[in-house]
């Protein structure tokens, strides 16, 4: 019974204690309805505060950033002096741009508690997001003054008067830091970078000795230094660092492709190369440095032999040592390509695309070629490959229809080339081949009516292109429809590309059919002057048309002359047999 008692005691002592935080003030005294509702008031205001400064912290952890904000400025105007809310609201205001805002949000944290050193950090990073860099200074200085004997305010200090245009006072920055802490490799790099901005060569000349004292044996010191000697105009020092570092490490290549720009400068051509070699058969020399060097050469090799003969040799052990890299055989294949050396560029492209088949450059180099050499096998399944990863690209899409053209799969070229065409955007020339590919495709699939109406949309883009003038010309011609239009497109297309025999002989055939022989027989004589007497339609022509001129046995001669030379028409051999022109 004795423990329940002190039970039963103790619970009344809380209680009263309790009641009493209620009943009387801090002297003592009983408090007042009115003090004791404003105590509830406050009591309740302070649980609300916690309970949504909680939750909008869990609203923020939980990536709801929109719910955050609103409870965080709930949180201000219960409270107007809670600077943890305007902490935390400056941040989210800032993570979505609006930098005035959170510039307005971490004062007010900065000003409620002007001792605390991540308020003035988020201010001083706003202002510098905002590009008030003055005030950015200001700030991170008022930091540097309340931590004195802290650096890692410094570093922020630092980045700001930079940002501020004030070098020479950043630099003196890093001095301080280096007095506390001695020198090391980032403050020495980083100061004679600034030097070099302010083309102080001396000075910077003088942090990166300063490191060579640290480390001796640290081979890109001494490459800095070559370079900055270089920049400073003293080469033969320039020189001597090289050799230095040459002498640390030997199988540096970064040494060698530096020495390579110092003998190239001097025009020491043969040592320069051999500088070259040794850094391309250096695997610690980045890709892109070498690739640097080869597009150095690519125009200065295209007229000298033994510059280009150089270039393959280095082009040769780029690929051996940076077999693993798309652009070793990408360049290789532009040298190649340079060089009209059709197929090996296409082989070097292909290994590239291989290796990476990200580039749509490389891609439609590719296709250009297989265009050229008319491997249109390899081109219909390399442009399907090429769609796919670029489904945006209308390039591909014409090189797909062109190549269905050539496997005689003209409904497929049609189909590919209609879509395709709709990609395209702002370019007339490319329209216009999309056109004059479905006008082909039609034209084999004998729906004329519709291969004109492309030829025509084509031509209406690009009125001056040679040969779909020639060719549109040429099937009118055949048809025997449109005479007048075919004639005056086969006379722009000799005005465009005078002394091509094919597209005389089409003028000539144009003029044949529109009644006009004496004319025909003129340009058909030119086309076989400039190449055409090789070709068994252009003889035929011309007997067509010496028949019509009553030239009878002439024209039976030109005949047999077409059936010898091969690719006459389909009624060459009746037109011989029966001694007379026939329609085919």
């Amino acid at each position: 019974m004795k423990s329940l008692h002190l039970i039963l005691f103790s619970l009344v002592v809380l209680l009263l204690v309790g009641c009493s935080g209620l009943k009387s003030s801090k002297s003592g005294k009983p408090l007042s309805k009115k003090q004791q509702a404003d105590r509830l008031k406050n009591e309740k205001q302070a649980n609300k505060l916690k309970e949504l400064f909680y939750d909008a912290n869990k609203a923020k952890i939980t990536e709801n950033y929109s719910r955050a904000i609103e409870m965080f400025e709930q949180c201000v105007q219960l409270d107007s002096k809670h600077d943890a809310s305007y902490y935390e609201l400056s941040g989210l205001y800032a993570a979505q741009g609006r930098f005035v805002a959170s510039i307005e949000a971490a004062k007010q944290a900065a000003e409620i508690d002007p001792t605390n050193n991540w308020y003035l950090i988020q201010l001083g990073y706003m202002y510098q997001k905002n590009g008030q860099y003055d005030r950015a200074t200001k700030t991170f200085k008022k930091l540097v003054e309340q931590f004195p004997e802290s650096t890692e305010y410094l570093f922020p200090l630092h980045k700001a008067l930079i940002l501020e245009g004030k070098m020479p006072e950043a630099i003196k920055i890093l001095d301080g830091i280096e007095e506390k802490h001695g020198p090391s490799e980032e403050l020495g790099i980083r100061k004679q970078q600034m030097y070099v901005d302010l083309k102080q060569y001396s000075k910077a000349i003088s942090e990166i000795e300063k490191l060579i004292e640290l480390d001796t044996e640290n081979p890109k010191y001494y490459l800095i230094l070559s370079k900055l000697h270089s920049d400073n105009d003293e080469p033969e020092k320039s020189l001597a660092a090289l050799k230095r570092m040459q002498e640390i490490d030997p199988e540096n290549g970064l040494a060698h492709l530096a020495m390579y720009q110092y003998y190239r400068a001097k025009g020491e051509d043969s040592k320069a190369f051999d500088e070259v070699m040794a850094a391309f058969r250096s695997d610690n020399v980045i890709i892109d440095a070498k690739i640097e060097v080869m597009f150095q050469l690519l125009s200065k090799s295209a007229t000298n032999p033994e510059v280009k003969m150089q270039a393959y040799q280095l082009l040769d052990t780029l690929v051996v040592v940076d077999s693993a890299e798309a652009k070793a055989f990408s360049v290789y294949g532009d040298f190649l390509n340079r060089d009209q050396r059709s197929r090996d560029a296409l082989v070097m492209y292909r290994r590239a695309l291989k290796l990476d088949n990200s580039s749509f450059i490389i891609w439609q180099e590719v296709l250009f070629l297989e265009s050229e050499i008319g491997d249109f096998e390899l081109m219909f399944e390399d442009s399907k490959q090429a769609m796919d990863l670029f489904p945006t690209q209308p390039m591909f899409y014409y090189f797909n229809g062109a190549a269905e053209i050539q496997r005689k799969n003209y409904q497929n070229a049609i189909d590919v080339l209609s879509l395709g065409k709709e990609m395209v955007v702002d370019n007339r020339r490319l329209l216009a081949q999309f056109y004059t590919r479905m006008a082909e495709a039609y034209h084999n699939l004998k729906e004329h009516k519709k291969s004109d109406t492309f030829y025509d949309k084509s031509l209406e883009l690009q009125p001056d292109q040679v040969y779909v003038l020639n060719n549109y010309s040429y099937y009118l011609s055949v048809r025997n429809v449109s005479i007048d239009k075919a004639v005056k497109m086969a006379e722009r297309a000799n005005e465009l590309a005078p002394n091509t025999s094919s597209f005389m002989d089409t003028y000539g055939w144009a003029l044949f059919r529109a009644e006009k022989f004496v004319e025909a027989r003129k340009w058909i004589q030119k086309a076989l002057h400039t190449g055409g007497s090789n070709s068994g339609e252009v003889l035929e022509h011309m007997g067509d048309v010496l028949f019509h001129m009553e030239k009878k046995e002439q024209a039976l001669r030109f005949w047999e002359d077409a059936k010898l030379k091969g690719g006459g028409s389909k009624v060459l051999d009746k037109k011989i047999e029966e001694k007379k022109y026939l329609e085919e």
